[in-house]
């Protein structure tokens, strides 16, 4: 389960780290 979470954590980095756009965060947060 752990390794799961910290797998997407990193996938969502790398997708932010591409996208850097302040809605994408938005959605990210809301999603959570």
């Amino acid at each position: 389960m752990i390794e799961i979470t910290k797998k997407a954590a990193d996938m969502i980095k790398d997708f932010m780290a591409s996208q850097e756009g302040p809605n994408t965060v938005r959605i990210l947060s809301q999603s959570c």
